[in-house]
């Protein structure tokens, strides 16, 4: 289990700020990785049964060109404990029928449903434009390619965008990006209904966004944070500008956030607390111009939403700033893997922060 992690060495531990909250960081000359490499853009999704809690890393890019996708599946199993000295991470025998990066992931009881991004043939990197829906069965470890009726004809490529399911398993879809359609970033709202196997486009728009992150909370409203509005550098969607999707009544609103001052950014990641609260982490601007704070929280049980800069939250203080990288939440722990750091992927990052449990 991750308690058993404090009981290994060569942990980097620190308090990081008021909240009591605890990073640990797992560095790459730390570990042996073998042939693990580094990526940015992946998948990732958690399942997290009773017997069974693994954290799924799906495809990814391994360097800066379009054509580095890869089809492995890594997998981290977190009801056994880690070794200071070896890699956490496992490679699934399941690989993906296509290589991806930048595609949406959500799962839903024993199906994981794989969703948009760049799609390429594993071996030769050309585009396949076959689908942008693959369903893995996670009962007889088939992959099958859905059939869903009703799907917008602009969706075919859609890139950089977050999938949201509920319990009605229905999927949210806003926005992306496709590169197929002159870098046309959508403000549109596509929802795949997995029950009927059919999907809807909302006649309604919202500001076009990319690079987004979107939290589903208990009163069934999606939140999207940040993100860019096109492909200019100075697109990037101001922080306090909340965005709210109602999954009820299938309506937008806004809300204008107060507290601590967080910087725009494109690439970060949000986890949702027990207590309401979106932790966001990473993220940055241009050619990764870090933004500011590296990680700050959300209180989404207030109106207006405020945000809060935990003390020592610089980057002198916090781990390295990653975009494009994969985060979950299990239990009490933050955890963050991977990802792009400054021009290059950072080498098999792993990182996680818990409350304080003493």
């Amino acid at each position: 289990m991750l308690n058993s992690i404090f009981k290994n060495k060569k942990f980097n531990i620190c308090n990081l700020f008021n909240l009591n909250f605890i990073f640990i960081l797992l560095t790459g000359s730390e570990l042996s990785y073998s042939d693990l490499y580094a990526r940015y853009f992946q998948a990732d999704v958690l399942i997290n049964n009773v017997s069974d809690v693994k954290w799924y890393i799906f495809g990814g890019n391994f360097d800066m060109h379009s054509g580095s996708g890869m089809n492995e599946i890594l997998y981290l199993d977190l009801m056994k404990p880690f070794n200071a000295n070896s890699s956490p991470w496992n490679k699934n025998s399941i690989i993906i029928p296509v290589a991806i990066s930048q595609s949406a992931i959500c799962i839903s009881s024993s199906s994981i449903f794989l969703i948009g991004g760049s799609m390429r043939d594993p071996k030769y990197q050309t585009v396949n434009s076959s689908s942008s829906f693959y369903t893995l069965n996670l009962d007889d470890s088939q992959w099958t390619i859905p059939s869903i009726t009703g799907v917008n004809e602009t969706f075919l490529g859609r890139q950089v965008l977050k999938a949201v399911i509920d319990s009605h398993r229905k999927i949210f879809l806003f926005g992306g990006i496709s590169f197929r359609l002159n870098y046309t970033v959508f403000g549109d709202m596509n929802i795949i209904d997995m029950n009927t196997m059919t999907s809807l486009t909302l006649p309604i728009q919202n500001l076009p966004r990319r690079g987004y992150t979107a939290t589903l909370l208990k009163n069934n409203c999606i939140i999207y944070i940040g993100g860019k509005s096109n492909e200019s550098d100075t697109s990037h969607i101001n922080m306090n500008m909340i965005h709210i999707f109602n999954t009820t009544s299938l309506s937008w609103s806004n809300m204008q956030a107060i507290g601590d001052k967080i910087s725009s950014r494109s690439g970060h990641s949000a986890v949702l607390t027990q207590n309401e609260t979106i932790i966001i982490y990473g993220g940055g601007t241009g050619d990764f111009i870090q933004s500011e704070p590296v990680l700050a929280t959300l209180d989404a049980t207030v109106n207006p939403m405020r945000w809060i800069i935990p003390n020592n939250s610089s980057t002198s203080n916090a781990p390295l700033s990653l975009r494009y990288h994969s985060a979950t939440l299990y239990n009490n722990f933050m955890l963050i893997a991977f990802g792009h750091f400054q021009t290059m992927p950072f080498l098999n990052n792993f990182t996680l922060f818990r409350p304080d449990i003493s």
